[in-house]
């Protein structure tokens, strides 16, 4: 099975809540706080839509997708994730068709929060075009995954033909890029650190659309081995 598919699935992502962007989380915890407490007051819900059922997702810490530059080699790439405590290595490339990304994983004992912030600061650095995190497998999507994740890249469909000139119009205002048009009323889109929202806010974004039939995001699929 390959590392990576495209998967159009019936799902809608968003981080937070439907398309707006993670609130900050709280620095201080009460004394009296359980692990359990702790993680779920600093760690967002993250969630998708699955045949239009809410399905809460979790942060699977120690692993992030980056898109790095054209250029950036990977020594480069090595000597920019090295300035990150998190950091523990450089895996494999994979190639959608916006570009290239890398699995990057950081250390086992790397907390949810921590992999967010790393995500967070990774897409300030002009050398990066996008840094997502990923997610433990949902049940939706079966155990045969050791975890998921996001790219650039989603799937929107529009309910009918005459809808483009909406559609377009989004595009503009949320600065997504139309990639590839997959069929008259379907059309791979990206979002980059450019956009008015990640990839999951964004896919989210364009499935509240009136327009639109279904905004499914580009998973990538880790096998186990990875």
């Amino acid at each position: 099975m390959r590392n990576r598919l495209l998967v159009f699935l019936p799902v809608f992502i968003a981080f937070l809540s439907c398309s707006k962007p993670a609130a900050k989380s709280n620095d201080m915890q009460p004394a009296s706080a359980t692990a359990a407490e702790a993680v779920s007051q600093t760690c967002p819900e993250f969630f998708y839509y699955y045949n239009q059922e809410k399905i809460t997702m979790q942060v699977n810490p120690t692993v992030l997708l980056v898109s790095f530059a054209e250029g950036q080699t990977a020594e480069n790439q090595r000597k920019i994730l090295s300035r990150f405590k998190e950091f523990a290595e450089l895996g494999s490339e994979q190639r959608s068709v916006a570009g290239t990304f890398t699995i990057v994983k950081l250390k086992p004992a790397t907390s949810c929060p921590q992999a967010l912030a790393t995500a967070k600061k990774l897409q300030q650095l002009p050398e990066v075009t996008f840094a997502n995190p990923t997610f433990k497998s949902p049940a939706t999507l079966g155990n045969a995954y050791a975890w998921v994740g996001i790219t650039s890249e989603f799937i929107v469909t529009l309910k009918r033909v005459e809808d483009k000139a909406m559609f377009e119009k989004t595009l503009a205002e949320t600065k997504t890029k139309m990639l590839d048009p997959l069929g008259e009323t379907t059309f791979l889109v990206q979002a980059t650190k450019t956009a008015q929202g990640n990839t999951l806010e964004m896919a989210n974004y364009f499935h509240e659309q009136p327009y639109v039939q279904s905004s499914e995001p580009d998973f990538y699929l880790a096998n186990p081995q990875n």
